[in-house]
């Protein structure tokens, strides 16, 4: 009896995410109504990303929009990406390049910054525009309209940040396949909240900003946490009025996934970490679900064997429940 119950409420936990994750839409205002074309610099840290700069700046140059600049920020790289850029840059009035050089910065505070703040930081300030936007150099968009997807949500003066979604490629193998689901988890979790008026992280590369969010307290505060993910930012400046979310296939940043295992645990181990800094809210939250998760799985395994009819049927209505709410999720349709 106890297992049948704990299958029960588990399973009603889970319906409630998955009907939350249901609820997702294609973007938090109107977006066919929406219309944005005001001038935008694209900021793109780098480092040792030679290869995926020759291949993905074309695709960034390629965008169909009035008035855009790319700020290419070179940190510290060995590989040869120097050369490259500069040589890019004579090439290309759209391309502005940064190389970095922290031995002439007199501020400490922001020679210590973590990751990649201090070259975010050096790319906001080369920025020319008040509409920004964040993506890396191992990433292309889906389509050339991706900046006017990605600005629409600014024709409210309200909005400063907007937050996207940004799906690895598909590619064989069993890792490939954890990190599809892993990302589309994720995605679930942070646009459902944000549909809910609860917004708490996105992902840096593919995020828009207003410039004027930034300055140096907010890069130097970030910097007290023991990560240095893009997270820690965005939670400092996200809130229900401020933030919009998009998910349509044009304002979509696709990514080149991790091919051995020790380094997507290693990217997965800052992403953990950059969740201790979750408020308490968002943190029970986003525990709740794998904790409703494992108890159904264990719970519904051991009634297969002592009640095959009361097992069987509560798999059969998560089954449905999962095919019918989360497959027909804008994030999976598109």
């Amino acid at each position: 009896m106890i297992f049948t119950i704990i299958s029960i409420l588990s399973l009603i936990g889970l319906l409630s995410y998955y009907i939350i994750f249901s609820r997702i839409k294609i973007s938090s205002f109107d977006i066919d109504n929406s219309s944005f074309n005001k001038p935008v610099s694209i900021v793109v840290c780098a480092k040792n990303e030679l290869e995926n700069l020759k291949k993905h700046v074309p695709s960034w140059l390629s965008q169909s929009y009035s008035d855009f600049e790319i700020i290419i920020i070179n940190d510290e790289s060995t590989d040869g990406s120097c050369e490259f850029l500069t040589l890019l840059a004579e090439g290309n009035k759209k391309i502005k390049v940064i190389h970095i050089d922290k031995t002439k910065e007199p501020n400490m505070d922001l020679v210590l910054l973590k990751g990649k703040r201090y070259a975010l930081r050096k790319g906001v300030l080369a920025a020319k525009n008040n509409y920004l936007l964040f993506t890396d150099a191992d990433c292309f968009p889906q389509s050339k309209y991706w900046i006017t997807e990605m600005t629409k949500a600014f024709s409210d003066e309200h909005i400063e940040i907007v937050l996207a979604y940004s799906p690895y490629i598909k590619e064989k193998g069993f890792l490939n396949k954890c990190i599809q689901l892993e990302t589309l988890l994720t995605a679930f979790h942070y646009f459902g909240l944000a549909n809910l008026g609860l917004p708490y992280m996105g992902v840096g590369r593919n995020i828009a900003y207003k410039k004027s969010v930034f300055n140096d307290e907010l890069f130097i505060k970030s910097n007290l946490s023991i990560s240095g993910d893009d997270d820690l930012i965005v939670q400092q400046l996200v809130s229900q009025k401020n933030t919009a979310y998009i998910t349509s296939y044009n304002s979509r940043m696709m990514s080149i996934p991790k091919t051995k295992i020790k380094n997507y645990i290693t990217q997965k181990k800052r992403h953990l970490r950059a969740g201790l800094s979750y408020s308490i809210k968002i943190k029970l939250i986003l525990n709740f679900f794998p904790v409703f998760l494992l108890l159904f799985i264990i719970s519904t395994c051991f009634l297969f064997f002592h009640g095959f009819l009361v097992a069987f049927s509560l798999f059969t209505l998560h089954s449905l429940a999962v095919f019918f709410l989360i497959r027909k999720s804008v994030l999976v349709k598109c």
